[in-house]
């Protein structure tokens, strides 16, 4: 870099998710974002009914997949195809 300047690289965790917690207004996105809390389970939680501290991997994977499906406009056909689970299942995610 010149002298008097530097060089910055910066890593905006989850970004789209934030934006969208925020534009949207969702009380429990914001609150997961607030409270520090990993979205993702957070989601899972939700969806599956259960306490975040029982969210499996499998759970977080699928609504990892959801969360960014969702921004980027998956339908619930696309999700079912990705996920390998029925549509039904993708519509309720």
């Amino acid at each position: 870099a010149d002298p008097g300047c530097l060089f910055m690289s910066a890593d905006y965790s989850q970004i789209e998710l934030r934006l969208m917690a925020d534009m949207s207004g969702d009380p429990d996105m914001v609150h997961a974002f607030n409270a520090g809390e990993d979205i993702h389970r957070s989601t899972a939680a939700k969806v599956y009914q259960v306490p975040i501290g029982d969210v499996t991997d499998s759970m977080r994977r699928n609504a990892k997949t959801a969360n960014f499906g969702i921004i980027y406009g998956i339908s619930a056909f696309g999700l079912s195809e990705r996920l390998g689970i029925p549509r039904a299942e993708a519509k309720r995610l």
